[in-house]
């Protein structure tokens, strides 16, 4: 029977009274599974070489005890060096469930944190922290989330980019009048873009 509540999956190991060397076996095994019932980020600025504020929101569908890690990836290319102990990498959170600080590494493009106080299910943490963005242009990066020990929540990737200087939709929706066979439909669609476009810029819908 599995853990009534997700936690780290487990790596078995295999031996024999036989002279048979112990084996790790994987993939690793009764984690169970926990998601996100809010993952949502927002960046301040698409402009290149400059400190960008990123905006997490999150809320876990099943609370998160102290000790637990998550850790925000894909955040490739900033300029923002690694953290040390003497320079610890500063965040601000709404409800001081990380302490403050989280441990960044720039080559992998990664912001680990640690949870000092539970983290539930009833209200939304809001977490931001500035990087610097990439001096010339690259594509947007779409960050992940992944959440370990105790509690396990898999390889997360938000809808909404980041650090990239093109612009992206932060908001991009769809409703219709009528699903009738052969009948009239009204499409409406709602549009927000991260960056201002001028007039006679074309948007292009298409798939329809």
């Amino acid at each position: 029977i599995n853990p009534c509540s997700p936690v780290t999956p487990k790596t078995a190991t295999v031996a024999a009274d036989a002279a048979i060397t112990s084996a790790t076996v994987t993939p690793k095994a009764l984690g169970g599974t926990g998601s996100w019932s809010t993952s949502v980020v927002a960046c301040s600025t698409s402009t290149t070489g400059v400190d960008n504020t990123l905006t997490f929101t999150l809320k876990p569908a099943a609370q998160l005890e102290a000790s637990s890690v998550i850790t925000i990836g894909n955040l490739k290319g900033t300029s923002t060096a690694d953290s040390t102990t003497l320079a610890p990498f500063q965040i601000t959170d709404s409800s001081n469930t990380f302490g403050g600080t989280g441990v960044w590494k720039q080559s992998d493009g990664t912001l680990a944190l640690t949870i000092s106080s539970a983290m539930t299910t009833s209200t939304a943490v809001v977490i931001a922290f500035n990087l610097k963005n990439p001096a010339t242009k690259v594509e947007n990066r779409f960050p992940t989330l992944i959440s370990w020990a105790p509690a396990y929540i898999p390889t997360t990737s938000l809808s909404h980019a980041v650090l990239g200087s093109g612009g992206y939709w932060t908001s991009a929706s769809v409703s219709e009048s009528s699903r009738v066979n052969g009948a009239a439909n009204t499409l409406t669609f709602s549009l927000k873009p991260s960056i201002d476009l001028a007039s006679g810029q074309k948007v292009t819908i298409a798939g329809l």
